[in-house]
C-alpha cells in the first residue's frame, strides 16, 4: 500500500507532472519501499538512482550525499561570506535541498519574484502563453528577448510553440503576487 507522500511548496505539481512516480522500489537513502520514487536528477558525487520524496523533503538525501535537486535559482548567488541575494536563505535551501527538480534540456533553473522562489508549474500551454498579462509579458521579454527576433508578438510565438518540444517554456508562479514567470530552455 502506498503511503501519502509529502507536499512540496515550490513544486506543488510534482506528482501530477510525474517528477515523483508511483513505483515500488527501495529508496537508496532510507532503505524503505514507500511506493513513490523521484525520477529526476540527483546532483551529487555518488551515483544515486532511487530516492523517495520523504528523503528529499526532510533533507536526508541532501545530508547523506550533499545532494541538490536543481542547478540554479535566478538571482541567487552565494558569495564568500555565504550571503544570498534574490531569495531568502531558507527559500534557496528549500528549493535546492528539499524540493524535487524538474526535467529540462539544460538544467533546472528556478525563477524568483517578490524576494522569494516561485512555484514550478510545468510547461506553459500555447493558450496561456498567448494570453500572458502585460506585466508577465514584460518580464518574459526582459529575460528572453532573443525569442522575439523571429516571433515579434506573443501570439506569433504561441502559434509556433509546442510544450515539451525543442523550445520549452516553463511556467513559474510567484507565491506572493501570482505573476507568471517563464524560463526558456532549448534542446
Amino acid at each position: 500500500m502506498h503511503q501519502t507522500p509529502p507536499h512540496f511548496t515550490y513544486h506543488p505539481k510534482a506528482y501530477e507532472l510525474e517528477v515523483i512516480e508511483a513505483i515500488d522500489l527501495d529508496c537508496e537513502c532510507c532503505g524503505q519501499r514507500r511506493g513513490w520514487i523521484y525520477s529526476g536528477n540527483v546532483h551529487c558525487i555518488a551515483d544515486v538512482d532511487n530516492v523517495c520524496p520523504w528523503c528529499i523533503a526532510d533533507g536526508s538525501a541532501h545530508r547523506k550525499w550533499d545532494a541538490s535537486f536543481s542547478q540554479d535559482i535566478e538571482g541567487v548567488t552565494i558569495d564568500g561570506d555565504a550571503q544570498i541575494d534574490g531569495a531568502s536563505p531558507q527559500a534557496a535551501d528549500a528549493v535546492m535541498h528539499h524540493t524535487p527538480g524538474y526535467s529540462s534540456w539544460q538544467g533546472a533553473v528556478w525563477k524568483t519574484h517578490c524576494g522569494d522562489v516561485c512555484e514550478f508549474h510545468g510547461d506553459i500551454s500555447p493558450q496561456e502563453l498567448a494570453s500572458l498579462p502585460p506585466d508577465a509579458e514584460a518580464l518574459f521579454r526582459q529575460d528572453h528577448g532573443w525569442l522575439f527576433r523571429n516571433h515579434p508578438t506573443l501570439h506569433d510565438l504561441a502559434e509556433n510553440y509546442r510544450p515539451q518540444g525543442d523550445l520549452s517554456l516553463y511556467k513559474f508562479l510567484c507565491r506572493h503576487c501570482g505573476i507568471v514567470r517563464l524560463h526558456a530552455d532549448l534542446s
